[in-house]
């Protein structure tokens, strides 16, 4: 298995959002009395989401800590169709960046039916529909932010570390600045260390 892929994605050509899964891996140390970090999946081509992470408990083995699918699960449930409008399906498992805003915004639908005018900060914008509750009667929203189906430019990836960026623009016109994104992730036997950075520049009115 070459650095950076995660295990069976890359025999089995395993392609979320585009691109490969990203793993972090480590063996594990000492006597295997303690619990330890072994492995961490993060997806690029769905906005770095974190996919996995696996350890070492003592009495138990290794196990995955979240409840996520199989990567080629994963790859059939984040396929991009109708149903997975700008990537909402993200959020479903693992754990979604949701950059630029999180939660729901609401506004009013565009005629198009996937699309709502609302204001931030006085300004006039436009926001994918990506959302409704369950009720029969809830309006549509946009929520959880912009990156939940963007693709990250890979820069550096080792055994342990990984990082990556997105120069987000406007997000194709939908937000009132121009963002660049950072996202790094490193692995520890004791830790998981995960950042994302926002640099923000206002656009003119």
């Amino acid at each position: 298995m070459s650095v950076g892929a995660a295990k069976g994605a890359e025999a089995e050509g395993v392609r979320i959002g585009g691109q490969a899964p990203v793993s972090l891996h480590r063996d594990m140390s000492g006597s295997g009395k303690e619990p330890e970090f072994l492995e961490v999946t993060l997806l690029p081509g769905r906005g770095m989401n974190f996919f996995q992470a696996r350890t070492w408990f003592p009495g138990l083995g290794e196990i995955d800590l979240l409840a996520s699918p199989t990567l080629e699960e994963a790859q059939k449930q984040l396929s991009g169709g109708p149903d997975d409008f700008m990537g909402v399906h993200s959020f479903r498992f693992g754990g979604a960046l949701l950059l630029p805003f999180a939660n729901r915004i609401r506004g009013k639908l565009m005629p198009d039916g996937c699309t709502i005018r609302t204001k931030i900060l006085d300004r006039d914008v436009l926001l994918p529909a990506d959302w409704r509750g369950s009720h029969p009667a809830a309006d549509k929203c946009a929520i959880h932010g912009l990156i939940l189906a963007a693709g990250m430019e890979l820069m550096d990836v080792t055994s342990d570390h990984v990082k990556a960026t997105l120069n987000a623009g406007d997000f194709d016109g939908h937000w009132l600045s121009e963002t660049s994104i950072t996202v790094e992730a490193r692995l520890r036997g004791k830790s998981v260390e995960f950042s994302a950075a926002e640099k923000k520049n206002r656009k003119k009115r």
